[in-house]
């Protein structure tokens, strides 16, 4: 899956999503690498927010160079809440917390379709998270995709770099 699909499908997710109906005068809907979740929040964006977090990258070898990049996913479903309504954060908390299973529902039956290849089933999350930036909770689902990835030296790529040889 590459990173425009990956935005793309959340963005068409929260703009289907009957408590969330991201469109351009309302966003709901934003993308943030991960120091940027850490920090702060687009001021233009409209509650709940989905906030896709770009994905981590790693690669695994399983064997007989069997390459394979795990892409690490996540999303945020935030709401603000009052300062010291505790009360209020454990029903926003709830309300996020069951609009991340209907994502994952969502992705789940979109990977039963064929739409979504290399999504591991086993690897779903959900966190509750708050408050983070000025007093926003919710919920974070975390995902993987796992899809084979070439590891072959391109010699033209480098200077002086020769392909390994047995």
């Amino acid at each position: 899956m590459t990173i425009e699909n990956y935005i793309a499908y959340f963005e068409t997710a929260a703009t289907n999503h009957k408590l969330i109906l991201h469109n351009s005068p309302n966003k709901h809907f934003c993308k943030v690498r991960v120091q940027e979740v850490l920090t702060s929040l687009r001021k233009d964006i409209h509650f709940p927010a989905v906030v896709a977090e770009l994905p981590e990258i790693y690669t695994e070898d399983r064997l007989s160079d069997n390459y394979r990049d795990i892409l690490l996913g996540a999303v945020l479903i935030l709401k603000p809440v009052p300062p010291t309504d505790y009360d209020a954060e454990i029903q926003v908390i709830n309300t996020c917390v069951e609009i991340a299973k209907d994502f994952r529902t969502k992705i789940m039956n979109d990977r039963r379709k064929g739409n979504l290849k290399g999504l591991d089933a086993n690897r779903f999350k959900i966190v509750e998270v708050g408050p983070v930036f000025n007093n926003l909770y919710g919920a974070r689902l975390e995902f993987q995709f796992d899809e084979p990835t070439r590891m072959a030296l391109d010699e033209n790529k480098w200077n002086g770099e020769t392909k390994f040889s047995i």
